[in-house]
């Protein structure tokens, strides 16, 4: 999840820097557990598939400030990421393998939030006589213009997913591409200027926070087993005897 695009000024040195600029704040390997299902049966080279993962999200650092009054900022992020997928798969058979491909939505939520964005060792901070905020939650997204949510996707988030696979047997492997919509988070605990009732005058509050646009972005490899085979269902024959169709 890297964020990107925040807003700076060029013709002045900003207050602060944008510490997560470019930052990504959910990368590495992660593992990944779920489910999934065909949700109608395959008439031919189309099925229908729907599928449930879970996985952990991380993040923790530290950032140098410049500022010897409060000289470090730390962000931490720690969630499980949910996500549901539904795609229309196209199969065709190539020797001993079926070979898919496919197109999809998921939705994407996060469960058991815990987040925040602070200045270590420090209960205050002030600039120009201005009272700075000192700790928050961050990826922050505006809500209804005159309140932030505390952290970013915190409720279903619509995205894409692309996916190629192989199935041999009862199993499959499949290499898919996910990703949510773009969406706009401010930081709100870091200044990046000031501004003043007149011009020329004193400073008399905070101008304006750092804005981010974020889109998750996700390779997942997943490895499944089936359960149960496509077109296989129990049926009594004559004398008693069960087969498969």
């Amino acid at each position: 999840m890297r964020l990107q695009g925040a807003i700076e000024d060029a013709n002045r040195a900003p207050f602060e820097p944008n510490y997560l600029q470019h930052h990504n704040v959910d990368g590495g390997v992660r593992p990944v557990v779920g489910f999934a299902a065909t949700l109608f049966p395959r008439r031919g080279p189309l099925s229908l598939h729907a599928g449930m993962s879970l996985r952990p999200v991380r993040y923790h650092h530290t950032f140098a400030t410049g500022h010897e009054a409060f000289p470090t900022k730390t962000y931490h992020l720690r969630t499980t990421a949910a996500q549901a997928v539904v795609s229309l798969r196209y199969h065709r058979r190539v020797g001993p393998v079926r070979v898919l491909a496919g197109f999809g939505t998921s939705l994407l939520d996060w469960w058991n939030i815990q987040a925040y964005a602070r200045y270590d060792g420090v209960n205050q901070r002030e600039a120009y006589g201005i009272s700075l905020p000192v700790a928050d939650g961050f990826l922050a997204e505006p809500f209804q213009q005159s309140a932030f949510r505390q952290v970013g996707y915190e409720r279903p988030t619509l995205g894409f997913c692309e996916e190629v696979g192989a199935t041999w047997q009862r199993y499959t492997l499949t290499l898919s591409y996910r990703h949510q919509l773009y969406s706009l988070y401010y930081e709100g605990t870091s200044v990046s200027s000031f501004s003043s009732s007149q011009r020329g005058g004193p400073v008399t509050h905070i101008g304006s926070t750092p804005q981010y646009g974020l889109r998750a972005t996700a390779f997942y490899a997943t490895l499944s087993y089936d359960l149960f085979r496509l077109g296989e269902r129990p049926r009594t024959a004559k004398g008693g005897l069960n087969r498969a169709d």
